[in-house]
C-alpha cells in the first residue's frame, strides 16, 4: 500500500550547498521508492530557526537544475530559534505523512534509503522508530547508537582530544555499542539513537508529544530514545544508510559546549546520573 512520508529538517545557518545535496539526495531516494511502489507521496518542511528563508526562498533555489520534479517543500518561518526538538515538533504540528522523518541538515540518503526504511516499517508494525546505518564525509562508519552514557564516556568523546581518546578505545567501542553494529545485522531496541535521522510512525510521535521542550539542542534525542522504548520497539536497520556530515560540541566554540551541559544536566536529573 502507498505510503505518505513528512521529513522535517530544521536549520540556522545552513550551508546552502550542503543543503541543496541533501534536498537532492531527497528527491532521488523517493523516486527510488516510487518506483517500488512504496512511496505515494512527500512532503518536506524547512523549519527556519535562523529567519534565513523569512523573505520567501523558491523551492528550486536548492535543487539542483538537473531535478525537474517538484519539491513539496513547506516552509515553516517567523517563530524565532525555538531550538531543534520544538522545531521538529511544529512541523509534525502541521504534517499529514504516515510516517514522521527527523532529518539533520547536513544528512545524505542514499538512493535506497527510503525504500529500504519504509518496506521494514511496513514488514514489521510493532517498531515504532527507525535508526540507520551512517558514515561520514570521509566515508568512515559512524555508530549511532549508543548504550546509556556516563559522564565520564561524555567527555572522553565529546572534549578529549583525538590523540587522548585513543587511551580509552575500549570503553568507548562499548558506549558505541560496536560489538554488536560491526556485524551490519538488524538490532532491536537500542538504548539511545541519535537524532540526524530519526524515522517515527506517525502515532508513536504523537503519543510521545514529540521532542520534550526542556531541550533547546542536544540530548534530546537521547530522552526521546528512552521514552519511545517504553511505549514501542525501536530498530537499528544496516540495510538503510546515511553520510552525516557533522560534528562534535567541542568544535563548535564555548556557546555549544555551554548547551551540550545544560542539557547534559537536564538528561541525567530526568533519567538517572551514572558518574563512570
Amino acid at each position: 500500500m502507498p505510503i505518505k512520508i513528512t521529513i522535517s529538517i530544521v536549520t540556522y545557518h545552513p550551508e546552502i550547498d550542503l543543503l541543496k545535496k541533501v534536498l537532492s539526495a531527497i528527491i532521488f531516494s523517493s523516486n527510488e521508492s516510487r518506483k517500488f511502489g512504496r512511496l505515494s507521496n512527500l512532503e518536506i518542511f524547512l523549519v527556519d530557526n535562523g529567519n534565513d528563508f523569512h523573505s520567501g526562498v523558491k523551492p528550486h533555489f536548492f535543487v539542483n537544475e538537473q531535478i525537474n520534479e517538484k519539491m513539496n517543500i513547506k516552509f515553516l518561518t517567523g517563530h524565532g530559534n525555538v531550538g531543534y526538538g520544538l522545531g521538529n515538533n511544529l512541523a509534525f504540528e502541521k504534517s499529514t505523512g504516515d510516517y514522521f522523518l527527523v532529518l539533520n541538515p547536513d544528512v545524505l540518503l542514499e538512493k535506497d534509503a527510503l525504500t529500504s526504511a519504509l518496506s521494514f516499517m511496513e514488514a514489521n508494525p510493532d517498531c515504532g522508530l527507525l535508526s540507520p546505518s551512517a558514515i561520514d564525509s570521509s566515508r568512515q562508519k559512524l555508530y549511532l547508537c549508543k548504550r546509556y552514557p556516563s559522564i565520564f564516556d561524555l567527555l572522553i568523546r565529546g572534549f578529549l582530544p583525538r590523540r587522548f581518546r585513543q587511551l580509552f578505545s575500549s570503553r568507548l567501542a562499548k558506549y558505541e555499542m560496536r560489538d554488536i553494529l560491526d556485524k551490519e545485522e538488524v538490532f532491536w531496541n537500542p538504548e539511545l539513537v541519535s537524532g540526524c535521522f530519526m524515522l517515527f510512525r506517525r502515532d508513536v510521535f504523537e503519543s510521545l508529544q514529540g521532542f520534550n521542550p526542556k531541550y533547546f539542542m542536544y540530548f534530546e534525542d537521547f530522552d526521546i530514545s528512552i521514552r519511545t522504548r517504553k511505549i514501542s520497539p525501536i530498530a537499528y536497520v544496516p540495510s538503510v544508510k546515511i553520510e552525516h556530515y557533522g560534528g562534535y560540541a567541542s568544535r563548535k566554540g564555548l556557546k555549544h559546549i555551554s548547551m551540550f551541559l545544560r542539557s547534559a544536566i537536564t538528561f541525567f536529573n530526568s533519567h538517572g546520573w551514572k558518574v563512570l
